[in-house]
């Protein structure tokens, strides 16, 4: 509508103070012309200031998985001088990584359960709908203004960035046949001092695989932690 307002108090100025012969044509071209400048300042309050808008906020929540597979970890990509990250997340509905926005977009990560990403964007919309009529052909609402996204991601995943992955991934395979090695050794080894503390294990096979199996998580559990304190 304030489009149709200006174009019109153009045209009645026009036609009514600059080819006016009368008086009461001046006086009209007048108020055409304090219309047309009132109108120009209203859009410019509304595209600058968006006047007659409200900043609303939507929140959603989606839940996360890890963004790779055997390790528990938020993956992310350092642009230029690494301050500002983006961040690439995967859901249980999705095979593939999705990034994080860069345009007017804060990314933070805070230790949480379950792990979810939850995404706060702000928009202009119109108060009402007198205003949204009177300035809706400008096309503005629910105009983007910024978005939030908090990674709650519990205490036990990692944040390393896509460099960091690719390293951890060559170095397990690098050493793998040395862990599973010295492994074998260290559990050789807690198995004799276990019977020689118990007797009896010595026939209770059972038992023996039960505790093989928990050594053997404890020591790749280390191998995985030493490997990231080594990456990161």
């Amino acid at each position: 509508m304030i489009i149709f307002i200006l174009l019109l108090s153009v045209i009645g100025f026009a036609f009514t103070f600059v080819l006016a012969k009368k008086s009461w044509q001046t006086g009209v071209g007048v108020v055409c012309g304090g219309i047309f400048i009132l109108s120009l300042l209203l859009v410019t309050a509304n595209f600058v200031s968006h006047f007659g808008m409200k900043k609303v906020v939507e929140t959603q929540s989606i839940e996360l998985v890890s963004s790779a597979d055997g390790l528990d970890v938020l993956l992310y990509q350092p642009l230029g001088d690494g301050s500002e990250k983006v961040y690439l997340y995967q859901t249980p509905d999705t095979k593939e990584l999705k990034p994080t926005d860069t345009d007017y977009v804060t990314n933070t990560v805070t230790e949480g359960t379950p792990p979810e990403l939850v995404t706060e964007k702000s928009y202009w919309e119109y108060e009402n709908d007198f205003y949204k009529l009177f300035f809706g052909i400008v096309n503005n609402n629910h105009e983007f203004i910024e978005a939030e996204n908090t990674f709650n991601i519990p205490e036990t995943w990692e944040v390393l960035s896509v460099d960091q992955m690719k390293e951890f991934g060559e170095l397990a395979k690098e050493r793998q046949a040395s862990f599973k090695e010295a492994a074998q050794k260290e559990i050789q080894a807690k198995m004799m001092e276990a019977i020689q503390k118990d007797p009896s294990l010595a026939t209770d096979k059972e038992k023996q695989q039960t505790m093989i199996d928990q050594w053997t998580v404890e020591l790749q559990n280390q191998m995985m932690q030493d490997l990231l304190n080594e990456v990161k």
